[in-house]
């Protein structure tokens, strides 16, 4: 009988490399409580792109950086899996549904239109990060859409500080316009990119806003695997790279069941088991939490490996339209809020 292949091969063993690694992520919690509004992962994203070009190409670490990207990301994408209880989700009425994902699809297709100049990963990674869940959603697209590390640090940072900015913002805007409970909620949850941006501007508010705009973000957090099951679909359909992508540096797609990666049924597999309430909670945090720091150790390793000048030369121009993505989207979803 054939063994079947682990989808995960064992790390490289550099033990500097991991150190490094490491250290940036542990320096990044240890900062993020001074810094906040600002989270770990851009705190390390920062950290690692600074401290990654006084580092050497040829340096062996990087094999490490390179595996955490890949298979840590993945890894911590099936574990986010164990934070989407479909429970919360039925509490909703069904036109809070209907809201969110209107607010999804703006997003996702805007990206589409507004970034057409750009390569397809950056107008899949910024969209999704922007529709969905920021960095979890960055995290969950970019292999599938082939990102490079450049794109993927771009979509993250600039994601995080539109964020940022809508917690200062959001709550302002709602106060301008005497927007009810029930609206100030539906409009932080289905708009702002993470749980902490909406947690931060819900706290604003009071404690009955910051309640339901978390359960809206909660529902909105379930469209992460159909939106990343449709982006391998349109992938796979069309799997030659444009003029501004980088083959070099670049995944391609391979075909219609690569693009459904084991960490995608994972993720899905994982959110279905929560649901059904018979596992106990200290293991769903454990697992939540092992997520978290997988996740801001890939992120790390992201960074480690994006060349600033890339960055420098998309970065200005993605960043606008991501702004660009993030105003269509609060103004149409506070026009379907005010009809």
């Amino acid at each position: 009988m054939k063994s079947l292949k682990s989808p995960v091969p064992a790390p490289p063993k550099h033990l500097m490399g991991w150190l490094i690694l490491g250290g940036i992520a542990g320096g990044a919690l240890m900062i993020e409580p001074f810094l906040k509004p600002i989270d770990s992962i851009t705190i390390a994203l920062l950290i690692s792109i600074i401290l990654g070009n006084f580092i050497a190409p040829s340096y062996a670490g990087r094999s490490t950086w390179n595996y955490s990207e890949k298979h840590l990301l993945a890894m911590a994408t099936l574990l986010l899996g164990f934070g989407m209880d479909l429970r919360q989700a039925l509490s909703l009425p069904p036109p809070y549904w209907a809201y969110i994902f209107a607010s999804v699809v703006i997003a996702l297709a805007s990206a589409q239109l507004i970034m057409r100049g750009s390569t397809k990963a950056m107008r899949w990674t910024m969209g999704a990060g922007q529709a969905i869940c920021g960095n979890s959603a960055i995290a969950a697209t970019a292999p599938v859409v082939g990102a490079t590390s450049t794109e993927i640090g771009v979509s993250v940072a600039t994601v995080n500080l539109l964020g940022t900015l809508g917690i200062i913002l959001f709550p302002m805007i709602s106060s301008q316009l005497n927007l009810p409970v029930d609206a100030s909620a539906l409009l932080f949850g289905s708009v702002l990119q993470s749980v902490g941006h909406v947690a931060g501007a819900g706290q604003a508010l009071g404690s009955e806003v910051l309640s339901l705009a978390l359960l809206v973000k909660m529902v909105r957090i379930l469209w992460l695997g159909p939106a990343v099951l449709l982006m391998g679909w349109l992938m796979a359909r069309k799997q030659t790279p444009s003029s501004a992508d980088h083959p070099s540096t670049r995944v391609q797609p391979t075909g219609v069941l690569s693009v459904v990666p084991w960490y995608v049924w994972g993720f899905l597999i994982s959110s279905l088991t929560v649901s059904t309430g018979l596992i106990p909670d200290f293991f769903v945090d454990l697992m939540k939490d092992a997520g978290k720091y997988l996740l801001l150790l890939a992120m790390t390793g992201i960074g480690l490996g994006i060349n600033i000048r890339q960055l420098l030369s998309v970065g200005p121009t993605a960043g606008l339209g991501g702004a660009f993505i993030f105003g269509l989207q609060t103004v149409l979803v506070l026009l379907l809020l005010t009809l």
